[in-house]
């Protein structure tokens, strides 16, 4: 089992101001504190670009969902704080041994008979799973994405191979006002999240991911871009 769980976002603060990109060592100007707003939107543009592509991020499932008979919507517990967004839908009656999986659609037709048993398909609207009313409570599986929570300073990291790019990531949106820390800083982002989607994608189709050079003459750094 990976043991990337052990570092700590205080850890990526520390290298962030040590390796030579905010030169900050004693923490004079970057504290903890101060580079935290950073490294938690360093964080979440990790989730939303990793997203984008089509990679599964962080992923888990849930058996507590509940469908009630005649009911247009799958209730989702309220303890389940982490939705982001259901990937996989399956129904069963509560007596029966298996489960029959769900189509996802956008847009659910008119119901064409009136005592439906089963749910078949559903979709993600606004917030909530819609379905079609059948006649039958259903016990629901889900597997769903999740959204990480905002970081502390002592949370640990939440998926193997972010780290060096939250570091660099860090150190970028940190060092406005000094363009030759952030094109440093931003090379190094652009590496760390190559490397990270090729661990994420694992035997999937490589994906390029590309950001541009910082412009010099224009003194604005170009947001992010992706190439499949």
């Amino acid at each position: 089992m990976s043991t990337f769980t052990a570092r700590k976002f205080t850890d990526v603060f520390t290298d962030a101001r040590a390796i030579g990109l905010l030169n900050d060592l004693e923490a004079d100007r970057y504290t903890d504190a101060a580079l935290l707003p950073h490294g938690a939107y360093t964080h979440l543009e990790i989730q939303e670009e990793c997203a984008a592509s089509g990679i599964p991020l962080v992923e888990t499932v849930i058996s507590t969902p509940t469908y009630t008979a005649n009911a247009t919507t799958i209730t989702v517990p309220g303890a389940v704080t982490d939705l982001r967004e259901p990937m996989e839908l399956w129904e069963k009656n509560t007596a029966d041994s298996y489960w029959r999986r769900m189509e996802r659609v956008n847009n659910l037709r008119p119901p064409l008979i009136s005592a439906r048993t089963s749910l078949y398909e559903w979709e993600w609207h606004n917030g909530a799973i819609r379905v079609l009313a059948c006649s039958v409570n259903k016990d629901i599986f889900m597997r769903y994405r999740r959204q990480l929570a905002y970081p502390t300073a002592a949370l640990t990291l939440d998926f193997d191979g972010i780290y060096t790019a939250l570091v660099a990531g860090t150190a970028f949106y940190a060092a406005t006002g000094r363009p030759e820390v952030q094109a440093k800083a931003g090379s190094a982002y652009d590496r760390a999240v190559s490397r990270l989607k090729r661990i994420l994608s694992r035997d999937r189709q490589e994906i390029s991911y590309r950001r541009r050079a910082w412009n010099d003459t224009g003194g604005r750094y170009t947001p992010l871009t992706i190439r499949s």
